[in-house]
């Protein structure tokens, strides 16, 4: 029986997994519920969004070491919803926080709305959602964005 997602732990756990690991669990949960083999921009897109995570919660606890046990949930797919899933949900315990990685660099509404959306049906459709009580927090992550420097 499938899971319900890619994968999940604890950010200590992701931050412990090497690229390889997950990207063979990954491209397994991909065959097992799409009958298909990931495509190269499917193995692009995962290795941007793991490089830019890593690299942020590295960040976040090196100021706030409480986030090494954050739970983290990757692709997970939305009851009923035909295979509509959010990139990555953090739980923090007092929040949630919703992550939608796009290869842009640009805001395109369209994206802000999908992002919106997953929360939006998380908090109306996930019993588990409702602990959160509107501390969940939808964001988009540009992976080829470009900083403006002055």
């Amino acid at each position: 029986m499938p899971s319900n997602h890619s994968w999940s732990g604890t950010v200590d756990a992701f931050l412990g997994c090497s690229t390889e690991e997950l990207l063979s669990q990954f491209q397994s949960h991909h065959q097992k519920t799409t009958l298909e083999a990931p495509n190269q921009s499917h193995i692009q897109a995962w290795t941007d969004s793991w490089k830019i995570l890593r690299s942020t919660f590295q960040m976040v606890i090196n100021t706030h070491p409480e986030a090494i046990n954050w739970f983290i949930v990757f692709e997970y797919e939305l009851p009923r919803e035909r295979g509509r899933r959010p990139d990555v949900i953090v739980l923090t315990g007092r929040s949630m926080a919703v992550l939608e990685f796009k290869g842009f660099g640009y805001i395109d509404n369209a994206h802000v709305d999908q992002v919106h959306a997953y929360v939006r049906d998380l908090a109306a459709y996930h019993s588990t959602s409702h602990a959160y009580n509107g501390m969940m927090i939808p964001v988009l992550v540009l992976t080829r964005a470009k900083l403006l420097r002055e």
